[in-house]
């Protein structure tokens, strides 16, 4: 299984893009759990800018970047959103599941948001070096870095 997850668990782990794997993180619904997964409770978003998406009835300027999750028998972790169209629930339990049982399962996308979360930021935490990969002149923030990686994980999902 693979958990949808770019940061750093407490338990000094790093959390690849995706651990182990090509899985996410489900909201609960009271009806299914993962067999064996770990479980999750959003925190709220901990690093992140505004972007602008831009869509058929207008623009929206949005929060976008690194949600926190206190995992279930301790420790925390840092995701990304997968899903644009389905608003992340601050307080909402995620359990881990393959991302066949998520809407990446049918999504042609899904090997480019894999390699978007090895690749970006924080898996890649010199913002000195992301910055020139993607030929930006002057500071990348984390707060950019992390909305950034957001929006590109948006695009394919």
């Amino acid at each position: 299984m693979r958990r949808l997850a770019a940061g750093t668990l407490v338990s000094g782990f790093i959390a690849a893009g995706v651990l182990a794997g090509a899985g996410t993180a489900v909201a609960d619904d009271g009806t299914t759990h993962g067999e064996g997964g770990a479980a999750a409770t959003v925190e709220g978003l901990k690093t992140y800018g505004e972007a602008v998406i831009r869509g058929a009835a207008g623009d929206q300027q949005v929060s976008a970047g690194l949600f926190e999750m206190s995992v279930e028998g301790g420790g925390m972790l840092q995701t990304y959103c997968v899903d644009i169209h389905t608003p992340t629930q601050t307080d909402a339990e995620y359990h881990e599941t393959d991302w066949s049982g998520t809407s990446l399962g049918a999504n042609e996308d899904a090997g480019r948001i894999h390699w978007i979360l090895r690749n970006s930021y924080p898996q890649v935490n010199d913002l000195a070096a992301l910055a020139d990969r993607a030929g930006i002149r002057g500071e990348l923030t984390e707060q950019d870095a992390a909305a950034g990686t957001q929006v590109a994980i948006w695009r394919y999902s």
